[in-house]
């Protein structure tokens, strides 16, 4: 057993040695950035709420007297988990970003008095209220905390289930949120987690699109864009990401990304009776707000004037449109789901 565990961790470390090495030829964009670009993508969020409640299925909290999710982000699926959990059972949610745990407060607050309000699952709710380091809804039964999953206060063996939706991949050191889900879950206690795939590109086809659409503009005003090199520098900022810039960064935002390795981080934490499969999630494709919300998150850092920002505009939606009668399958992207549990 101890063979085939250090098996496990040197193939670990490999990955990582090699992940380190491969980072090193990346455009110089940092996590916290392409995090940001994610979580202004965020209709993306809303429709991940399909995945934590397929998950939350198979984390029997139905019957679970203590529930902790880490990372929990916006939460649309708060409303279902409530709904699901006994009346008596406490739910932790936690997050190491406070605008995200004032969101959860907020929601919070308005499903305890308006369990049908809209506002649970608007992507661009702005709370009005403050958060310091915790909240706790007696009503419902909910904790509220500002944490670290890589290093939590809880104690050993104190929860049922356990779930960490899209947090893997946010972190430096995953296998140290794997180790203690284990060990604050108790003895039978089941644990979930999703990564995006590193597969699948499709979400970013989008910001593909746009660029190619500025780049053939240029081109239909220039003889080519090699000629017109001082242009391209001037109508981008030093700061922009371009597709390719995001598509080479696919490494370092994807470094769990397969069935293989999220199996490696579960296994060597000693978790059992593994379950892993991917799903996909299709986003809002034939609403225009989806395209307009994904244009203007890549055209903010663009130095665009006004008419250049509105004949790529054109184009590119023009492009979006003919892509998906061309292929008839939406714009979306592919997670890796695993649920595993502690005997």
């Amino acid at each position: 057993m101890d063979s085939n565990k250090n098996s496990v961790q040197n193939e670990l470390n490999e990955d990582v040695e090699n992940l380190s090495i491969k980072s090193k030829t990346s455009p110089i964009l940092t996590m916290r950035k392409m995090q940001s670009l994610i979580r202004d993508y965020r209709l993306i969020d809303s429709s991940t709420g399909i995945i934590t409640m397929s998950i939350v299925n198979l984390l029997n909290i139905q019957k679970a007297d203590n529930i902790l999710e880490c990372g929990c982000g916006q939460e649309y699926s708060l409303p279902y988990i409530c709904g699901v959990k006994k009346p008596s059972s406490n739910l932790y949610m936690t997050d190491f970003q406070e605008v995200k745990l004032r969101k959860i407060k907020q929601k919070v607050q308005l499903l305890e008095d308006h369990p049908l309000c809209q506002d649970l699952y608007d992507h661009k709710l702005v709370p009005d209220i403050e958060f310091q380091q915790k909240y706790e809804s007696k009503k419902l039964k909910i904790i509220v905390e500002l944490a670290d999953a890589t290093q939590l206060s809880y104690p050993s063996n104190m929860f049922d289930s356990y779930y960490g939706g899209l947090l893997l991949d946010e972190v430096q050191e995953p296998q140290r949120i794997v180790m203690e889900a284990y060990r604050v879950l108790k003895k039978g206690g089941r644990a979930g987690f999703t990564v995006f795939s590193e597969k699948d590109e499709k979400e970013y086809e989008v910001y593909k699109i746009i660029d190619d659409a500025y780049l053939q503009i240029l081109q239909e005003q220039e003889d080519s864009i090699k000629q017109n090199e001082s242009l391209v520098k001037k109508t981008r900022k030093a700061s922009s990401y371009t597709y390719e810039e995001l598509d080479s960064f696919y490494l370092e935002i994807y470094q769990i990304g397969s069935r293989a390795k999220i199996q490696k981080y579960l296994q060597l934490a000693n978790f059992q009776n593994i379950l892993i499969w991917e799903s996909f999630v299709p986003v809002q494709c034939y609403d225009v707000s989806h395209f307009n919300e994904c244009f203007e998150v890549f055209a903010q850092d663009q130095n665009w004037d006004p008419d250049l920002k509105q004949k790529v505009f054109e184009l590119s939606k023009c492009k979006y449109y003919e892509k998906m009668q061309e292929t008839n399958q939406p714009f979306g992207f592919t997670v890796i789901c695993a649920v595993a549990q502690k005997l």
